[in-house]
């Protein structure tokens, strides 16, 4: 005859109720950190300040300081960020446009600058390392120990 005793299961499963209702805002707050971290990164590669990928597209700073944050929501499973630039030229910085002198079009394109596509490769890059220390600090931060 087997014997079980479902007393570590009922905590268990106490536990696991209160990591999915806590879980949802945590993850949401370390999202917006990432996304903040790409505005950075994307302001430090226009003014040039990231080594050779850098760019330094830069006349006024103007486009550098527009780079704005504005929501982080979930979407399925997945937490998202909306980035933007108000500035009525980011677009063609970031992904080159034709040169025009004295209204006539000469026929060739600047060099894209890629400032926020090429920090996002980075972020993407980083993120497994990333999620596995944003679980392990949810962990530790919550005393949740697994037997």
């Amino acid at each position: 005859m087997l014997k079980v005793d479902y007393k570590d299961i009922n905590n268990f499963k106490e536990e696991l109720k209160f990591i999915e209702k806590d879980i949802g805002k945590y993850l949401k707050q370390q999202t917006s950190l990432i996304g903040e971290d790409l505005v950075s990164r994307t302001k430090r590669r226009q003014f040039g300040q990231l080594g050779p990928a850098s760019c330094k597209a830069v006349d006024t700073g103007t486009m550098g300081n527009m780079w704005q944050l504005t929501e982080v929501y979930k979407y399925g499973n997945e937490y998202l960020i909306t980035m933007y630039n108000s500035t009525y030229y980011a677009l063609w910085v970031e992904e080159s446009h034709e040169v025009v002198v004295h209204g006539i079009h000469t026929g060739s394109f600047t060099r894209p600058r890629h400032m926020m596509k090429i920090s996002r490769a980075e972020i993407d890059l980083e993120m497994p390392k990333r999620m596995k220390e944003i679980v392990e600090n949810y962990i530790k931060e919550n005393s949740i120990y697994f037997k």
